[in-house]
């Protein structure tokens, strides 16, 4: 509220599903019975409306966040028979995406006269995850295998190429009156991750043949974006650009990926914005003013602080203590892993191989 009352500000927190975000689905239920409204992530409100909430309340709702699942895990730990528990907390992704500029120097919005605040604010949230898997350490005992798995990490999100602009002046996305995109003449478009072709036979409205157009449209979109440079430094934007199929190295392919697949390159730009220029930046992409990023990058990235690299934590009977790896392993590997331990096939569809370095012999 204003000192004069004149206006207010309201916080709604969102919407909580009431069934289907357990295995068995009965047990959501029970779980909101007994541990009250399930808010599935922190901080969506300001995804939608930038500024809508202040960091402090954002705290208080992840603080909630991991009073919830303290009482959720051990309800379900201690009533049910259970061979394996799973859980995700993915309040860390987003609180990185609203606070990176604070810790990180090579961000454009770094201030170091709130560096020290910034820290302990990841102290304090990094803390709250520390108590989370501790509480399930204390309930399950040592007798237990206990794996921390995240599935990727997070660094300064200093320049988002306008990829909409660029495929509007080569003639690949048309735009009609109201600003909306007319598939009648649009051949290709950007959405999130990549570039899809607006391909006759899979989209509602294609116009570019299979085979040779197809193989043509994907050809210019691959030579336009590799020809976009960062306007201040002459950098390019990406370090890869390639088709789906030559992307199956990094398990890219399927239905749902995109045709044109990139991958940016950090760019240290070498200077501060003013938040008007950093807005109009990341405005064009889908986290608008996000300060932290992830998921357009080659997944051994690092820049900087960060890097979009994870993290692999376990311990427990099976395991060697200590054991670290030399070079980052995939998330493909983890369940191989933990089966092997257990003495059980990895999973039917399984691609990833066992980590036998971190087994006892």
């Amino acid at each position: 509220m204003t000192p004069d009352g004149a206006a207010i500000h309201i916080l709604l927190t969102q919407t909580y599903p009431t069934a289907g975000f357990t295995e068995p689905a009965s047990l959501s239920e029970e779980l909101i019975a007994h541990c009250g409204p399930y808010h599935y992530q922190a901080h969506t409100q300001e995804w939608v409306f930038f500024g809508a909430s202040d960091i402090e309340t954002t705290l208080e709702e992840i603080e909630y966040h991991v009073q919830w699942y303290e009482k959720a895990a051990e309800y379900v730990l201690n009533k049910y028979d259970w061979d394996l528990f799973m859980m995700k907390w993915h309040d860390p992704d987003t609180f990185q995406h609203i606070c990176w500029n604070m810790i990180d120097p090579v961000h454009p919005l770094y201030d170091q006269a709130h560096e020290e605040e910034g820290w302990e604010l990841f102290r304090r949230v990094y803390g709250m995850g520390d108590r989370l898997v501790h509480a399930i350490e204390q309930i399950v005992g040592e007798d237990t295998i206990i794996a921390v798995v995240s599935d990727h990490g997070q660094f300064a999100n200093t320049y988002s190429p306008d990829f909409r602009k660029a495929l509007v002046e080569s003639g690949l996305t048309a735009y009609d009156e109201d600003g909306n995109i007319d598939w009648s003449k649009t051949k290709a478009y950007f959405d999130n991750d990549g570039v899809w072709v607006n391909l006759q036979g899979r989209e509602p409205t294609g116009i570019v043949q299979p085979g040779e157009e197809y193989e043509q449209v994907r050809d210019a979109a691959i030579k336009l974006l590799q020809d976009v440079k960062h306007p201040e430094t002459g950098q390019h934007a990406f370090n890869l650009v390639c088709r789906k199929e030559d992307a199956a190295f990094m398990g890219v392919g399927g239905d749902r990926a995109p045709d044109v697949v990139f991958a940016l390159q950090p760019i240290d730009i070498g200077r501060r914005y003013t938040l008007d220029e950093y807005e109009q930046m990341c405005s064009k992409g889908m986290w608008r003013f996000s300060r932290g990023t992830h998921g357009t990058q080659l997944p051994s990235t690092r820049f900087s602080l960060g890097g979009t690299e994870g993290v692999f934590m376990a311990r427990g009977p099976g395991l060697k203590q200590g054991v670290t790896t030399e070079q980052p392993i995939s998330m493909a590997d983890i369940a191989p892993t933990l089966c092997a331990v257990y003495g059980m096939p990895p999973p039917a569809d399984s691609q990833g191989a066992i980590l036998h370095k971190l087994l006892e012999e």
